[in-house]
């Protein structure tokens, strides 16, 4: 007789609301203090710096152009990786990947993406199959570079959309999802799902949200998750081991080895001058001029 198949996992419990509330406000100074522990790298950039480019001076530069050149170059595709692995986990194979795609592709579909979600609706309370439709077709769209998969094509898309999409950072699964993540585009739409589910709840005036979080967008979500979960690493690391790991140091040698020319990336201001609501607010904005 055939085993019976296990049953369904129970639904993921909530992320704690009171601590991602108090865990965005904190952003800028966990970035700093993660930052700060692991140090720059062999280009003298450090995460503060990567992290003030992609999330302020990126998004602008790509509004400063033309509609038809509304796409990344190859050299901020590179940096944009160098950024995710800088606030997360090093991958060895994925920057030779990504800087195995020539300018003239990565331009065309990055360009490609961005019009999708340019000229589609820009509602953040579009949930379901429609909400998510133009969402999966930029991700697929983007996925056609060589070393972008899901969570690089999420990453691309939030800094420039942070009202449609949030980044599919493992800290966003540990905290939202509360389970290991996936790197494919069907398990970034279950997340994507469960961003808008707590979206509405939070925006609900007569439910249980909190005021606080009404207008956050989907990236804050993230941008909450993260905070949270490296500042519990933070505490929890023994004194003497707060530097960041052995990687970081492959990281740094690595992209000093990088033959491609690296976009200028303009001073960070110090933590308490970054605020992500207000970046978030800001680059939302920005974002809706794309259209």
């Amino acid at each position: 007789m055939p085993a019976k198949p296990p049953p369904p996992p129970p639904p993921a419990p909530p992320p704690p609301p009171a601590e991602l509330t108090i865990h965005l406000a904190l952003y800028p100074s966990i970035l700093q203090r993660h930052s700060d522990a692991k140090g720059p790298n062999n280009d003298g950039q450090t995460l503060a710096h990567l992290d003030h480019w992609a999330r302020h001076t990126l998004p602008h530069q790509i509004l400063s152009r033309i509609h038809a050149q509304r796409g990344l170059d190859k050299d901020e595709l590179t940096t944009v990786v160098k950024w995710k692995m800088a606030r997360g986990k090093f991958r060895p194979t994925l920057l030779p990947l990504v800087t195995s795609n020539d300018d003239s592709t990565v331009k065309r579909i990055t360009t490609s993406a961005i019009d999708v979600l340019s000229s589609s609706s820009s509602s953040s309370s579009s949930s379901g199959q429609d909400g998510f439709a133009p969402v999966q077709s930029a991700l697929d769209t983007l996925c056609q570079l060589k070393g972008v998969g899901a969570a690089t094509a999420s990453a691309i898309l939030a800094l420039l959309f942070p009202d449609r999409l949030a980044f599919l950072s493992d800290e966003l699964v540990d905290v939202v999802m509360h389970e290991k993540p996936k790197y494919t585009l069907p398990y970034y739409a279950k997340v994507w799902t469960r961003l808008t589910q707590l979206q509405a709840q939070d925006r609900d005036e007569d439910g249980d949200g909190d005021q606080r979080r009404q207008q956050w967008s989907l990236s804050d979500y993230e941008l909450a998750a993260w905070a949270l979960a490296v500042s519990r690493k933070l505490d929890a690391a023994p004194a003497g081991k707060r530097k960041g790991p052995a990687d970081e140091q492959q990281f740094s040698k690595r992209a000093k080895e990088d033959p491609a020319p690296r976009p200028k990336i303009e001073a960070a201001p110090t933590a308490a001058g970054v605020g992500p609501r207000r970046s978030s607010r800001t680059t939302a904005s920005s974002a809706s001029k794309l259209k």
